[in-house]
C-alpha cells in the first residue's frame, strides 16, 4: 500500500502543477516495488495506470501505452471494473495524443459502457481534465451520451455551463435537451438569467438555453444593438452607441432609435420580471445588467488559445489538448454578418490572427512528433486565410515533400506564385523559389 501511495502522491505533485518530466525517475522505484511482488500487493493493475498517466502526462506516450496495457489486461483477467474504465478513459486520451481516433473512441465507448451498466460516478483516480475532455467528445461522438451528460452535471456543472454554447447547436435532441435542463436548472437556483453567445462562424443567442430566433429581433438595428453591447460590456454613453448603429442620424433621431431598439432587444431576451433590467439605460449611459451570467464562444476560445500559446513546453499533452480545442472552437469568421461594421473589424482581426497562431504552433507540434498528415493540414488551414504567407507555404512544402507527396508541393509552390502575381504583381522569395526547385530535382 505505501508504494500504491508513493504513485498517488507523484500524481498529486503533476496534477498541482510540476513538471511529470522531473518526475519521469521516481516512478520506477514504488512502480517496480509492486509489480516485483507476486500478487503486486494487491495493487498492480493500479499502480500501472496511475505510472501510465504520469508518463503520458509527461509525454512518453509510448511508455504510457504499455503501463495501460498491462492495467487493462490484469483488471479484465481480475474483473475489476471500475479500474478497467478508469483506464480505458486514460488510453482513450492517449489514443487522441497520438492521433489515432479510431481507437480513442473504442476505448471511450467501453469505457462508458462499463460506467453506465455499473452506475459509476466515482473513479479510481480523478484527472478531471481527461474525463471531462473525453466526456464532451463523446456527447459530441454520441458514444453514451446520457451517462456522459450525466457526469458532466455530476462533477462538472459550472464549466460545463460556461461552455454550453456549441452544445445549443448540436444536432442530437436528447443533448440539447440535457443541456437546456441543467442551464434552466441554474439560472432557477441563482435568480440569474444565463446566456450563451455563439460569434464565430455563425451568430447564435442563448438565454437559459433556449435560442432567440432572428425574427424575434424585429429588426437588425436591434440585432446589432444586442451584439454590440454584448461585445462590449461596459456601460457606454449614448453617443458612443448610436454613432456607430446610426451614424447618419442627429442626436434627436439617434436617441430616438436607441430606445426603440433596446425595446426590441428586452422583448427579444424574454425575461417576464427582469425585462425592464436587462439592458439598462440610465444617466446617459447604456450597459447589460451585470447580474446576467453571459458565455461567449470567442472569450472561451480566447482564453485556452492563450493558455495553450503560453506554455513553452510543446511536448506537453496538456497544451496539445488545448491547441485541440481551440482550434476546434474557431469554427470561422466573427460574427460574419456583420463583416462591413466597422465596430467589428478589431475584433474579428484579432481573433483570427490568435487562430493563425494557434495553427502555426499546431503545425510544428505536429512536425515535431513526426504527424506529418495533421501538420500538413494545420499548414492548409492556414494559408486558407493567408496564402500569401511564405514561410508557411514553405513550411507546407517540406511536410508535402516529406510525406511523399511531391507534386502537391510543387502545385502549392504554383498556386502562391499565381496569387502573388494576379494580386501584387510580385514573384516568390528567392528561398520559396530554391525550395520549389529543390523539391522538383529530386
Amino acid at each position: 500500500m505505501v508504494y500504491a501511495s508513493d504513485l498517488e502522491i507523484l500524481l498529486i505533485r503533476v496534477l498541482a502543477g510540476e513538471d511529470p518530466q522531473n518526475l519521469r525517475q521516481e516512478i520506477q522505484d514504488p512502480l517496480q516495488s509492486i509489480l516485483s511482488h507476486p500478487t503486486g500487493q494487491g495493487y498492480r493493475g493500479y499502480a500501472l495506470s496511475l505510472a501510465g498517466v504520469i508518463a503520458r502526462e509527461a509525454g512518453e506516450l509510448i511508455l504510457a501505452r504499455q503501463w495501460f496495457e498491462e492495467s487493462v489486461a490484469y483488471s479484465t483477467a481480475k474483473g475489476a471494473q471500475q479500474l478497467l474504465a478508469g483506464t480505458l478513459l486514460h488510453m482513450a486520451k492517449l489514443y487522441l495524443l497520438q492521433g489515432e481516433e479510431h481507437e480513442a473512441d473504442r476505448c471511450l465507448n467501453r469505457a462508458l459502457s462499463i460506467c453506465e451498466t455499473k452506475e459509476f460516478e466515482v473513479f479510481w483516480d480523478w484527472h478531471a481534465e481527461t474525463v471531462y475532455s473525453l466526456c464532451q467528445r463523446a456527447l459530441l461522438k454520441h458514444i453514451h451520451p446520457n451517462w456522459a451528460l450525466h457526469l458532466l452535471r455530476r462533477w462538472f456543472p459550472e464549466r460545463i455551463i460556461g461552455e454550453a454554447g456549441r452544445l445549443l447547436i448540436y444536432s442530437d435532441e436528447n443533448i440539447r435537451t440535457g443541456i437546456i435542463q441543467l442551464l434552466q436548472d441554474a439560472a432557477g437556483e441563482t435568480d440569474r438569467p444565463i446566456i450563451h453567445l455563439i460569434c464565430l462562424g455563425e451568430f447564435h443567442v442563448f438565454v437559459n438555453g433556449r435560442e432567440i430566433p432572428s425574427a424575434r429581433w424585429k429588426t437588425k438595428k436591434a440585432e446589432n444593438l444586442f451584439k454590440f453591447l454584448i461585445i462590449n460590456r461596459q456601460p457606454y454613453l449614448k453617443a458612443a452607441v448610436t454613432e456607430p448603429l446610426w451614424p447618419n442620424s442627429d442626436s434627436k433621431s439617434g436617441d430616438a432609435s436607441l430606445r426603440m431598439a433596446l425595446t426590441h432587444v428586452r422583448k427579444a431576451l424574454g425575461l417576464k420580471d427582469m425585462t425592464e433590467e436587462s439592458i439598462i439605460l440610465k444617466r446617459g449611459l447604456v450597459y447589460f445588467n451585470p447580474e446576467m451570467i453571459i458565455n461567449t464562444d470567442y472569450e472561451l476560445f480566447t482564453t485556452i488559445a492563450l493558455s495553450a500559446l503560453e506554455d513553452p513546453k510543446t511536448t506537453n499533452p496538456v497544451t496539445l489538448t488545448k491547441l485541440e480545442q481551440a482550434a476546434g472552437l474557431y469554427q470561422g469568421e466573427f460574427l460574419p454578418d456583420n463583416l462591413y461594421d466597422d465596430w467589428t473589424v478589431n475584433m474579428r482581426n484579432q481573433l483570427q490572427q490568435l487562430y493563425l497562431r494557434i495553427l502555426l504552433k499546431q503545425a510544428e507540434d505536429y512536425h515535431r512528433q513526426g504527424k506529418l498528415t495533421p501538420a500538413i493540414q494545420a499548414c492548409r488551414r492556414y494559408l486558407a486565410l493567408e496564402p500569401t504567407d511564405e514561410l508557411v507555404n514553405r513550411k507546407a512544402m517540406e511536410l508535402l515533400w516529406q510525406n511523399g507527396q511531391k507534386q502537391q508541393a510543387l502545385s502549392l509552390y504554383l498556386e502562391l506564385a499565381a496569387v502573388l502575381t494576379k494580386e501584387y504583381d510580385l514573384t516568390p522569395e528567392e528561398e520559396t523559389s530554391d525550395l520549389y526547385e529543390k523539391i522538383r530535382c529530386t
